[in-house]
Protein backbone atom coordinates (compact mmCIF):
# COMPACT_ATOMS: atom_id res chain seq x y z
CA UNK A 1 0.00 0.00 0.00
CA UNK A 2 0.94 3.64 -0.90
CA UNK A 3 -0.10 7.16 -1.22
CA UNK A 4 0.86 9.59 -3.05
CA UNK A 5 2.65 12.78 -1.86
CA UNK A 6 3.17 15.88 -4.48
CA UNK A 7 2.76 12.44 -7.44
CA UNK A 8 5.22 10.44 -5.48
CA UNK A 9 4.30 7.04 -4.03
CA UNK A 10 5.09 7.10 -0.42
CA UNK A 11 4.73 3.24 0.89
CA UNK A 12 3.10 2.81 4.30
CA UNK A 13 4.94 2.44 7.61
CA UNK A 14 4.84 3.98 11.53
CA UNK A 15 6.42 6.88 10.15
CA UNK A 16 7.14 8.92 7.05
CA UNK A 17 10.22 11.13 6.65
CA UNK A 18 10.27 14.18 4.53
CA UNK A 19 13.62 14.71 3.48
CA UNK A 20 14.95 18.12 1.68
CA UNK A 21 15.60 16.29 -1.34
CA UNK A 22 11.81 15.29 -1.06
CA UNK A 23 10.73 18.37 -0.72
CA UNK A 24 12.95 20.12 -3.42
CA UNK A 25 10.70 17.99 -5.91
CA UNK A 26 7.17 19.72 -4.66
CA UNK A 27 5.92 23.22 -6.30
CA UNK A 28 6.69 24.64 -2.87
CA UNK A 29 9.17 22.88 -1.22
CA UNK A 30 9.16 25.38 1.79
CA UNK A 31 5.70 25.27 2.72
CA UNK A 32 6.62 22.57 5.25
CA UNK A 33 2.67 23.42 6.86
CA UNK A 34 1.30 22.75 3.79
CA UNK A 35 3.34 19.38 3.14
CA UNK A 36 2.53 18.25 6.81
CA UNK A 37 -1.01 18.74 6.48
CA UNK A 38 -1.53 16.93 3.61
CA UNK A 39 0.38 14.31 4.80
CA UNK A 40 -1.64 14.30 8.10
CA UNK A 41 -4.75 13.86 6.04
CA UNK A 42 -3.15 10.89 4.19
CA UNK A 43 -2.04 9.11 6.90
CA UNK A 44 -2.95 9.80 10.17
CA UNK A 45 -1.98 7.38 11.77
CA UNK A 46 1.56 7.80 10.73
CA UNK A 47 4.24 9.80 12.91
CA UNK A 48 5.55 12.83 10.45
CA UNK A 49 9.59 13.56 10.98
CA UNK A 50 10.59 16.63 8.23
CA UNK A 51 14.41 17.02 8.11
CA UNK A 52 15.93 20.46 8.66
CA UNK A 53 19.06 21.97 7.53
CA UNK A 54 19.20 25.41 9.00
CA UNK A 55 17.15 27.52 11.68
CA UNK A 56 15.36 28.84 9.78
CA UNK A 57 13.99 25.70 8.56
CA UNK A 58 12.96 24.72 12.30
CA UNK A 59 11.33 27.58 12.76
CA UNK A 60 9.49 26.89 9.62
CA UNK A 61 8.69 23.63 9.86
CA UNK A 62 7.65 24.34 13.44
CA UNK A 63 4.32 25.87 11.96
CA UNK A 64 3.26 22.79 11.10
CA UNK A 65 3.56 20.87 13.89
CA UNK A 66 5.10 17.83 12.79
CA UNK A 67 5.87 14.99 15.63
CA UNK A 68 9.57 15.08 14.69
CA UNK A 69 11.92 17.29 13.33
CA UNK A 70 15.17 15.44 12.60
CA UNK A 71 18.42 18.01 12.62
CA UNK A 72 20.37 17.59 10.03
CA UNK A 73 24.32 18.02 10.32
CA UNK A 74 23.31 20.86 12.83
CA UNK A 75 26.50 22.02 15.51
CA UNK A 76 26.22 21.35 19.70
CA UNK A 77 24.90 25.78 19.29
CA UNK A 78 22.47 24.97 16.79
CA UNK A 79 20.90 22.23 18.90
CA UNK A 80 20.79 24.34 21.87
CA UNK A 81 19.22 27.27 19.39
CA UNK A 82 16.28 25.00 18.27
CA UNK A 83 15.36 23.50 21.38
CA UNK A 84 15.03 27.23 22.59
CA UNK A 85 12.57 27.38 19.39
CA UNK A 86 10.93 24.15 20.44
CA UNK A 87 10.75 25.53 23.86
CA UNK A 88 9.11 28.56 22.50
CA UNK A 89 6.45 26.67 20.58
CA UNK A 90 4.97 24.85 23.42
CA UNK A 91 3.97 22.01 20.68
CA UNK A 92 5.16 18.27 21.59
CA UNK A 93 7.26 17.87 18.88
CA UNK A 94 10.75 15.90 19.52
CA UNK A 95 14.32 16.89 17.84
CA UNK A 96 16.32 14.39 16.86
CA UNK A 97 19.91 14.80 15.99
CA UNK A 98 21.56 13.34 12.52
CA UNK A 99 24.85 14.16 10.61
CA UNK A 100 28.05 13.89 11.93
CA UNK A 101 26.85 12.10 15.80
CA UNK A 102 29.59 9.44 16.69
CA UNK A 103 31.58 8.42 19.93
CA UNK A 104 33.67 11.73 20.41
CA UNK A 105 30.92 14.33 20.17
CA UNK A 106 27.57 12.24 21.46
CA UNK A 107 28.07 13.22 24.85
CA UNK A 108 28.24 16.91 24.23
CA UNK A 109 24.61 16.50 21.91
CA UNK A 110 23.26 14.58 25.05
CA UNK A 111 24.31 17.40 27.06
CA UNK A 112 21.95 19.57 25.30
CA UNK A 113 18.98 17.47 26.29
CA UNK A 114 17.81 16.62 22.75
CA UNK A 115 15.52 12.95 23.09
CA UNK A 116 16.45 11.13 19.65
CA UNK A 117 19.97 10.83 18.12
CA UNK A 118 19.98 8.84 14.69
CA UNK A 119 23.24 7.58 13.68
CA UNK A 120 25.46 5.21 11.62
CA UNK A 121 28.42 5.69 13.65
CA UNK A 122 28.09 1.98 15.06
CA UNK A 123 28.14 0.34 11.53
CA UNK A 124 31.82 1.48 11.20
CA UNK A 125 33.14 1.25 14.68
CA UNK A 126 35.20 -1.72 16.16
CA UNK A 127 32.94 -4.33 17.49
CA UNK A 128 32.41 -4.38 21.35
CA UNK A 129 31.44 -6.99 23.60
CA UNK A 130 28.54 -4.64 25.47
CA UNK A 131 26.28 -6.38 28.09
CA UNK A 132 22.90 -5.52 29.26
CA UNK A 133 21.38 -5.53 32.55
CA UNK A 134 17.70 -5.23 33.62
CA UNK A 135 17.19 -4.87 37.25
CA UNK A 136 13.25 -3.69 38.54
CA UNK A 137 13.11 -0.07 39.68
Amino acid sequence: MFIYFYGCPIFFSETILVFTNHRNLCAEPNNFKQQINQLRQQAPENKITVEADTLDHVAAILKGAPDIIQLDKFTVEQVKQSIIQLAQSGLPTILSVAGGINISNAKQYAQTGVNLFITSAPYYAEPEDIKVIITPI
